[in-house]
């Protein structure tokens, strides 16, 4: 089964500590509540773990790779999403943001104005 395993990530902004994961571990299917008040930094290791941002150190193991470096965060990109709870990407209509994320993937604008209509 395939799991996100974390080991050691630290992550400051300003000389100051938001994050001290020692041991976490999540795997397929698996429902995580993740609890705590504003500020304790839920969001910001959501947006570690989705490859957004990148951490100051730690290991991590997704799948059959690892890594040693969240400093390397492109490692999780396309393999985890972030969705922020106001789920949007751009102002703007449903197609541009359909658009986008097409675009960033290298496909054709006459392959993406098909996809969009689709």
């Amino acid at each position: 089964m395939l799991s996100l395993s974390v080991k050691d990530l630290i992550f400051t902004r300003d000389d100051r500590e938001i994050i001290n994961c020692k041991d976490l571990k999540l795997r397929k299917g698996e429902l995580v509540l993740l609890t705590g008040p504003n500020g304790s930094g839920k969001t910001t290791l959501l947006k570690v773990l989705a490859g957004l941002i990148s951490a100051d150190s730690g290991s991590f193991t997704f799948g059959q790779s690892s890594s040693t470096s969240f400093k390397d965060s492109k490692f999780l990109m396309g393999r985890c999403i972030y969705l922020h709870q106001t789920p949007y990407m751009f102002l703007g209509t449903v197609g541009t943001n359909l658009s986008y994320g097409l675009e960033r993937r290298g496909i054709s604008k006459n392959d993406i104005d098909s996809l969009v209509d689709e």
